[in-house]
């Protein structure tokens, strides 16, 4: 590769007057030989979905073409994944359109709560005030906000007091507010997952098996390989949730009618929100006609310190 490099510089004159770099050409030339059928690409690819339809009659296999012959797209789906589809009707698929994280798998392209609200010491550590009040503030703002009203007089007010104004950063993050802040997200179904941990645990799923030169027959392989250990490791937990208890926290019915039927894992999130709802106490203020008003007053935990909020 590298000869034939330098023969498209002399060909055009000298380094000046070639539009793209060495590493650019070797990247295009990488993706092509993924692209197109071949030994260690498409070809090999193919022969192996054939082997494993063989085996096993469940399996199914599509694989796109463009008018170049280059592999376009590949879907596939084994009896067990397509049982779950049945089950709960939900399917991921991979596009090779969209290689770009560090596996080179596809992942949407999240704004997340997390990494914004993660940015805010390096933003504002250096601000007179962020001790002082800005950055409880600003987590209040975002966190305890219960109405998109609310939200935005808290941000004002947040500028206000601080004279944020024009501040560049923050103007982007309201810019985005939709895509990040968690009471405009609060009617979005995230199937029990927030967006950072979508990202997660797709990584974790791969880590170990797949890097970035992980070509596509080598990947497919891998991925069921991954899949195997994913399947042990939740026939260990199902054997641990029927064979282990975990003991209730409280007197509460409905507490132990969740251990009944609950796995482990699943009990155990069932105990966090009986943990809130201890720290609860809610006070009847007022009837208005069929709405009854409460006044909740909670206790929630925030880094070192109680947070009381009403």
């Amino acid at each position: 590769m590298n000869k034939s490099f330098h023969a498209f510089v002399t060909e055009a004159g000298g380094f000046d007057d070639i539009l793209f770099g060495e590493k650019d050409y070797r990247n295009y030339i990488d993706k092509a030989r993924h692209l197109c059928p071949g030994k260690g690409g498409a070809q090999a690819l193919f022969e192996y979905f054939r082997r494993i339809q063989y085996k096993n009659d469940g399996f199914f296999n599509l694989m796109e073409f463009d008018e170049d012959d280059r592999l376009k797209s590949v879907f596939w789906a084994d009896a067990c994944s397509r049982g779950a589809y049945k089950y709960f009707v939900d399917v991921v698929t991979f596009d090779i359109t969209y290689l770009t994280n560090k596996y080179g798998m596809p992942f949407a392209p999240f704004i997340l709560l997390v990494t914004r609200i993660a940015k805010v010491p390096e933003k504002f550590g250096s601000h007179g005030q962020y001790k002082c009040g800005l950055k409880n503030k600003l987590l209040s703002c975002v966190y305890d906000s219960l109405t998109i009203e609310e939200f935005e007089n808290s941000w004002k007010s947040l500028k206000d007091t601080f004279s944020l104004y024009e501040n560049a950063w923050l103007q982007s993050l309201y810019a985005e507010r939709e895509f990040w802040v968690p009471i405009y997200l609060k009617n979005s179904f995230w199937v029990g997952m927030s967006t950072t941990q979508c990202s997660e645990s797709m990584n974790a799923f791969f880590d170990g098996y797949v890097h970035a030169r992980t070509n596509f027959k080598e990947f497919v392989d891998q991925f069921n390989n991954a899949l195997k250990t994913k399947i042990k490791n939740k026939n260990q937990v199902d054997f641990n949730s029927v064979n282990f208890t975990i003991h209730c926290i409280s007197h509460l019915a409905i507490e132990k009618k969740f251990q009944d039927v609950y796995t482990n894992a699943k009990f155990k999130e069932v105990q966090q929100d009986i943990m809130g709802m201890i720290y609860c106490h809610c006070r009847f203020e007022k009837m208005d006609e069929v709405i009854a008003t409460y006044v909740v007053d909670d206790q929630v935990k925030a880094e070192d310190f109680i947070k009381e909020v009403t």
